[in-house]
């Protein structure tokens, strides 16, 4: 099934401005190859010069007609080798113009006017080397190992990659979705997946990593005109080894009024099990722990089984990270931040919380300030990792929150453990590791695109 065309990369700011008053380019990066499939047209060629379409020009948007000498044609008709192309484009990058040193080569994806003359823009400007990988298929597996890691994005017409312990590609997963959750099935043997495309309401998939075929799907009511309309999905968990029975939380994220909702699935049948005001869920096994309040700060344990809920504490500050469970299922543990106005005032905070007996009991320590971006996880049940991606070293820390190892900044959003190792991609597509607690953080590869949503290891 080929991709739903859509121009994911595009998100320009073309306000019409004074040159000396122009606004900021934005661009949201996304799957080359799904890019080059809406494109009208793609090249690499050298740029050779600019010029505005109108004399004195009076702002930054002004139509503007910049030429190449085209070198590699990929899509429409733009002639051979050698050949001029002339596109248009706003005045400077700021409007999202192109941005180009004469004699330098670039790749740009093209859009057909109404008149019939190609347009383009800073956000479809790639290196040559882009646009070369978002033209071909996807490369194919480089190993038979076991998979170990799922990582769910976009990827042309693949929706996951199947990776193995060292971040090699075992296998994709056909799909034209953009998967923004994974869990893991019992078992190992299946992967449950929530995907969409914008703006029809999310899917639930189950895949078989024997066969990588989606063997369930169904739809999901979250979403404008669904059920719950205000509530988007925050998170999946696989509750039987065939992938049958699953558990969603959806959430509002606090605004303007705290909302979730955790919906039971069995088969195709969707049962709400509890109504909240979560935040972020975190699963073990039959139960699950949310963050609740508009700032997440009721910390409160569900039963899978009857929806029951119990508050088990208040949690520090707000703008906590989602909560770590440790492996024996014993410990929480979270980074919280203060507000944003004071983060270069007051330090953030790790916390840890014991909740394997009657009462939880809560651990804190300082931090430094600006501490902005930050996860954890636990490499033991005695050991905590904090990822630290701006602006200190990343650490490991014991029971008593007492610093025992650092390894550097780790510039991944998500991460996934294999053992002693860490796995992260950054928001190029690179895929991190590192050997916990100390080792040199390295790039294991790059991934085929920067659209990764999430990274889970399987158990």
């Amino acid at each position: 099934m080929s991709r739903v065309v859509r121009v994911v990369a595009i998100a320009c700011v073309l306000a019409i401005l004074p040159l000396q008053a122009a606004k900021a380019c934005s661009c949201a990066m996304g799957d080359p190859r799904d890019t080059f499939a809406g494109a009208d047209g793609a090249f690499v060629g050298t740029f050779l010069e600019s010029h505005p379409v109108e004399p004195n020009p009076t702002n930054s948007g002004a139509d503007t007609i910049y030429t190449f000498t085209l070198d590699e044609a990929y899509k429409g008709e733009l002639g051979q080798p050698g050949d001029l192309v002339e596109v248009h484009a706003p005045l400077t990058g700021a409007s999202c113009g192109i941005e180009a040193q004469e004699g330098v080569d670039y790749g740009l994806f093209l859009y057909l006017r109404d008149d019939g003359k190609w347009s383009s823009g800073l956000c479809s400007q790639v290196s040559p080397a882009t646009m070369r990988e978002a033209a071909s298929p996807l490369p194919g597996p480089t190993s038979d190992s076991p998979v170990r890691m799922i990582a769910g994005g976009s990827f042309g017409d693949t929706q996951t990659m199947m990776l193995d312990g060292r971040g090699r590609t075992v296998a994709y997963g056909p799909g034209d979705v953009e998967v923004t959750h994974v869990d893991a099935c019992k078992g190992g043997k299946r992967i449950l997946e929530v995907g969409r495309i914008y703006p029809d309401p999310p899917r639930l998939f189950v895949r078989d990593l024997s066969s990588s075929e989606i063997v369930r799907s169904l739809g999901l009511p979250f979403g404008p005109g669904r059920r719950f309309r205000s509530l988007d999905v925050g998170g999946v968990h696989c509750r039987s080894f065939n992938g049958r029975r699953s558990v969603l939380f959806a959430t509002n994220l606090g605004e303007p009024e705290a909302k979730s909702v955790l919906l039971n699935v069995t088969g195709r049948t969707k049962d709400v099990l509890h109504r909240g005001s979560g935040r972020s869920a975190t699963f073990d096994g039959g139960r699950v722990y949310l963050q609740q309040g508009r700032w997440g700060r009721d910390l409160t344990r569900v039963s899978l089984r009857r929806g029951a809920d119990r508050s088990i504490i208040t949690l520090p500050g707000r703008f906590s990270s989602e909560l770590a469970l440790s492996p024996d299922g014993s410990k929480l543990g979270a980074v919280v931040y203060p507000p944003y106005a004071d983060m270069e005032t007051k330090p953030s905070k790790l916390y840890t919380v014991d909740v394997s007996g009657s009462r939880a009991t809560l651990r804190t320590r300082s931090l430094g300030t600006g501490e902005r971006a930050a996860h954890t996880a636990w490499l033991s049940n005695r050991r905590l990792v904090m990822f630290v991606n701006y602006p200190d070293r990343s650490r490991v820390f014991g029971l008593r929150l007492r610093a025992v190892a650092s390894f550097g900044r780790w510039d991944a959003q998500h991460s996934a453990l294999v053992g002693r190792r860490a796995y992260g991609v950054d928001w190029q597509g690179r895929l991190l590791r590192v050997l916990l607690p100390d080792g040199d953080i390295e790039v294991a590869r790059r991934l085929p695109s920067p659209v990764v949503y999430d990274l889970t290891a399987l158990p």
